[in-house]
């Protein structure tokens, strides 16, 4: 066998079985996340929503040592309106992802990336392979 050729055949079969083998690593991460470890991934999904600016000027509604305060608070007209758009917008986004659920959006895809690196990997690793042993074979059955 040619050497370049010897080299090629063996350098993609082991990408084709590294990169099955990674795919094969995510299935069974996200299995044992899914069924073993079902808290493993919730802290990501615990996002803060992010409040307007102007809710930063108003007070606690305790002080200091904790007496309470009856400070009023003065917000311009464009900070009201940008609150008021701000809750109108949460609604909206509240409304849109109703029923949404991350966790299993993120499974799906992280499944769907390792099935792909199954699916392209194996037969790169199995064809390649094959055709080594099928030289390997022609070369000792040649030299007999």
């Amino acid at each position: 066998m040619n050497i370049v050729r010897t080299l090629y055949l063996y350098l993609f079969s082991l990408i084709g079985l590294v990169v099955a083998v990674i795919g094969m690593v995510g299935l069974v991460n996200l299995a044992l996340k899914t069924f073993i470890f079902t808290q493993a991934d919730k802290n990501f999904y615990n996002t803060p929503v992010c409040a307007p600016t102007a809710i930063e000027k108003v007070p606690s509604a305790t002080d200091n040592v904790g007496t309470a305060t009856t400070t009023n608070v003065c917000l311009t007209v464009q900070e009201k309106a940008d609150m008021q758009q701000w809750v109108s917008d949460y609604k909206a986004w509240q409304e849109q992802n109703k029923g949404f659920d991350q966790i299993a959006a993120q499974r799906q895809s992280e499944m769907a990336t390792d099935l792909a690196m199954i699916i392209i990997g194996l037969p790169l690793y199995i064809f390649h392979w094959a055709t080594i042993k099928r030289e390997l074979k022609n070369e000792k059955e040649g030299k007999a």
